[in-house]
Parts: C-alpha cells; sequence; structure tokens
C-alpha cells in the first residue's frame, strides 16, 4: 500500500501485436473478404438475363393498376 505505482499487479499482455504486424493481419483479413467477394460474383454466382426487348406498339393501359377504387 502506498508504493505510488497505479496497477501495480497488471500482468503484462502476452498476445498484443506490433502496430505493422497488426496492420498486416487487417490488410491480410480485407483482402481475403474482397477477393471472396469478387470470386463468388464473377464465378459462383449466375448472372441475370437481360431485359426482354420492349414493345413500340403497347398501348398504355385506361387505368393505373395500382389506383385506388373509389372511382
Amino acid at each position: 500500500m502506498g508504493t505510488g505505482v497505479v496497477f501495480e499487479h497488471v500482468l503484462p499482455v502476452k498476445f498484443a501485436l506490433s502496430g505493422p504486424k497488426w496492420c498486416a493481419v487487417v490488410a491480410s483479413g480485407l483482402a481475403g473478404a474482397f477477393s471472396g467477394n469478387f470470386f463468388f460474383k464473377n464465378l459462383i454466382m449466375c448472372r441475370n438475363p437481360p431485359n426482354p426487348p420492349r414493345d413500340p406498339n403497347e398501348t398504355a393501359p385506361e387505368r393505373h393498376p395500382h389506383a385506388p377504387e373509389d372511382e
């Protein structure tokens, strides 16, 4: 009691990473996430088919299909 040290019984951290090692771990994790996303989107996931061409002779409907039926 009264040694002047605030946290005298705190043990040193065993598994702390230095700055460059921590940055390397975070950078490799981000690179893996982005490359995995790119691989999945371009090689595994199927592409959507293109939209069919529009009919130029199509007429507009008489009333909007989502209009309320109060009339």
